[in-house]
């Protein structure tokens, strides 16, 4: 799998974008034990 069919295309990439959010979203609000928060 390389690419969705064009037909697919545009709702493949606003999943993307959802996801991408989601993740930085997720990545942003987890504490790591001994971690220094501000990098």
């Amino acid at each position: 799998f390389r690419a969705p069919a064009a037909h697919n295309r545009e709702v493949f990439d606003r999943a993307v974008d959802e996801i991408t959010a989601a993740t930085m979203k997720l990545l942003d609000g987890l504490e790591i034990r001994g971690a220094s928060r501000g990098a």
